[in-house]
């Protein structure tokens, strides 16, 4: 099973959130999920935010070796479960990829 976050710009949300379920799966010894993430308007190679390095740290998760992708530049038509983290990178991603994709699940961060 394939699985990407997305948000605007792969730095802070989406990033922390492969992050944390690339570290579950590894802890459970499942090979057979992959985890993905890019953003809509993500400069590629950007890194991570510092306040979303520090956050991780209380996870045991290290973030500094993330680096940002573009969605046209990440391998979404190939995943199984997409999770968009805001109503306007939902609708970004209607509008760029019309129809490409199979599911969506919308997540909202506070």
């Amino acid at each position: 099973m394939k699985i990407m976050f997305i948000c605007t710009g792969n730095i802070c949300r989406s990033a922390m959130a492969h992050r944390m379920l690339e570290k579950r799966v590894k802890d459970l010894n499942r090979d057979d999920i992959e985890v993905y993430s890019c953003g809509v308007f993500a400069y590629n190679g950007d890194r991570p935010t510092s306040q979303g390095i520090e956050v991780m740290k209380n996870y045991e998760v290290d973030l500094t070796s993330h680096r940002a992708t573009n969605i046209h530049n990440s391998n979404i038509e190939d995943m199984d479960i997409i999770f968009t983290e805001g109503l306007f990178v939902l609708l970004t991603l209607n509008y760029f990829l019309n129809g490409i994709v199979k599911s969506f699940f919308f997540l909202f961060w506070t």
